[in-house]
């Protein structure tokens, strides 16, 4: 059997090396133990994240384009009426109107009950209302 060459014996040490650490940490390491405060700044990249793996609520608002504007859908069904509301408290009195224009005087008539005279269709009439229904026209 042929002998090991120099760089299969550095490629399998380094292997072991390597092997070693992560068996160390899947044994060692608490759950859930690795969070933000260890991962460097920018160290997560796009690259590294595997697609489809992250949901719309693990980015800010605005980071996602949106898509276009579907169509708008059928109107919906009327609901029913409401209640009744509450009768609202009454609003204050308004300022009084400006007295209107005094209208024309109207026809004079007879006030038979007074006994005083006035005149209705041309006629005068005077005296007592007795006197006055008893005057022939």
């Amino acid at each position: 059997m042929k002998r090991p060459s120099p760089s299969l014996a550095v490629s399998l040490a380094a292997l072991v090396v390597a092997l070693g650490g992560t068996g160390y940490a899947v044994t060692q390491l608490p759950k859930n133990s690795v969070g933000t405060a260890q991962i460097k700044e920018n160290a997560v990249t796009s690259a590294k994240v595997k697609d489809r793996s992250l949901l719309a609520t693990d980015f800010r608002t605005g980071q996602l384009p949106r898509g276009a504007t579907g169509a708008t859908g059928a109107t919906g069904a009327t609901g029913a009426t409401g209640a009744t509301g509450a009768t609202g408290a009454t609003g204050a009195t308004g300022a009084t109107g400006a007295t209107g224009a005094t209208g024309a005087a109207g026809a004079s008539g007879v006030t038979a009950a007074n006994g005083t005279s006035g005149t209705a269709l041309g006629i005068t009439l005077t005296g007592t209302p007795q006197e006055v229904m008893s005057t022939t026209v």
